[in-house]
């Protein structure tokens, strides 16, 4: 929920047309603004579990399966949707449907602003608008989300490094005001191998220093 952790990192992939498992659509570190072959481009994602950036687990005891589609209206608009589905019950589905905005300041900067819609099988609905920054390997994205229980900014920053040609990594660190039962401030880091074009695995961890939790998963893009 929120933050999806190694699902595909939509704008990334949409707009590079290459798959890259850093975190989801609501951070800025994932987009890039070199142009996909295809207007619409997607993936589909088996994950050991749903976990957010605040190390939140929203799949207990159950793999998922996670997609999603990307439509490209070009001047940098994009239409968007995301979801994720527990394989034995619908613990933790949900549905975000919404459109991001990329404006390129030079070849070493982008802003990226975005309007969701979240769709939960087991909490009120959530509107999520956000705003970020893409400056060379670093990112920060800011988050206000509306939520019938309470209102959350979350503030999150990353540093991505190509290790090899296949192999990636971008340690990350959040900070979240009250809400969404999570402590204030976790850390983590996600590592990318890709077998090729439109095929890799993914894996990494997030810790708020009480809870250590890991997830891996396989996703294929087109």
């Amino acid at each position: 929920m929120f933050t999806r952790f190694f699902s595909l990192a939509l704008a990334a992939s949409v707009l590079a047309g290459v798959p890259s498992y850093a975190l989801a659509q609501d951070t800025a570190e994932d987009v890039e603004t070199e142009e996909s072959s295809s207007p619409i481009t997607g993936f589909i994602s088996l994950q050991t579990g749903y976990l957010d950036d605040n190390t939140l687990n929203y799949s207990p005891g159950q793999s998922v399966v996670q997609g999603g589609l990307t439509l490209d209206l070009g001047n940098g608009l994009y239409l968007d949707t995301w979801g994720s589905h527990g394989l034995e019950d619908d613990t933790g589905a949900e549905l975000d449907i919404g459109a991001f905005y990329v404006i390129g300041v030079n070849d070493d900067t982008e802003i990226v602003v975005s309007a969701y819609h979240y769709f939960l099988a087991d909490s009120p609905d959530v509107a999520a608008f956000s705003a970020g920054i893409v400056h060379g390997p670093v990112d920060v994205t800011v988050t206000y989300y509306v939520w019938a229980f309470d209102d959350v900014v979350r503030v999150s920053a990353g540093y991505s490094a190509d290790i090899t040609e296949a192999l990636s990594v971008r340690p990350v660190i959040t900070y979240e005001s009250a809400g969404f039962w999570a402590r204030e401030i976790s850390v983590g880091g996600d590592t990318t191998y890709m077998i090729n074009d439109t095929l890799g695995f993914n894996a990494g961890v997030r810790s708020d220093f009480t809870d250590t939790r890991f997830v891996a998963g396989l996703t294929a893009s087109f």
